[in-house]
């Protein structure tokens, strides 16, 4: 009975492995048609021209820009949410893969943000390289903001308690359970 415990218990793991590896590569795609977008318009005479009028490296330029457009409405709300929120939202999830991929005794935070950052860095240069984006420091700025909300998001008991009961189907503790703690 023992050895059919541990055999089950060992199947529900590898299935939610197996159940995020596939929520990864969704994501992973997503993000792919998101983030590479092709179509820009080729109107610049050098390719020099080309990264300096596609580039911002000035901190909340976009960002600030966006909140008085926003505020004064100059433009449409939607493109204003979509690029701010947008731009968070989409990497809440990333540190949950990272965490199952790589659990904490392996990867510590720093390590988890260095990687972060150096994905979303290439991220940004392919974009301007490949002329499908533009290289902004602010994405940087919110996408970071995205990737820890998701990583102290991740932490709380509640959704935790959550993740295991939905994909390992474990059965959720019962209240006297926290008690003890």
């Amino acid at each position: 009975m023992l050895l059919l415990a541990v055999n089950n218990n060992t199947l529900r793991i590898r299935t939610f492995k197996f159940s995020f590896f596939l929520y990864f590569l969704i994501y992973i795609t997503m993000m792919c048609g998101l983030l590479f977008k092709s179509g820009v318009d080729w109107k610049y005479s050098s390719l020099i021209e080309y990264y300096v009028e596609n580039s911002n490296l000035i901190p909340f330029k976009t960002i600030s820009f966006y909140f008085l457009a926003f505020v004064g409405d100059y433009i449409n709300k939607s493109i204003v949410l979509g690029n701010i929120v947008g731009n968070i939202l989409m990497f809440v999830p990333l540190d949950l893969f990272i965490s199952i991929f790589f659990p904490s005794k392996i990867i510590g935070l720093k390590r988890k943000i260095f990687m972060f950052l150096f994905f979303i860095i290439v991220i940004e240069v392919i974009q301007l390289v490949t002329q499908t984006g533009f290289f902004d420091v602010d994405d940087i700025i919110l996408n970071s903001i995205g990737f820890m909300t998701g990583y102290f998001l991740f932490r709380t008991q509640s959704i935790q308690k959550m993740i295991r009961f939905v994909f390992i189907h474990e059965k959720a503790p019962k209240s006297e359970d926290y008690a003890e703690n």
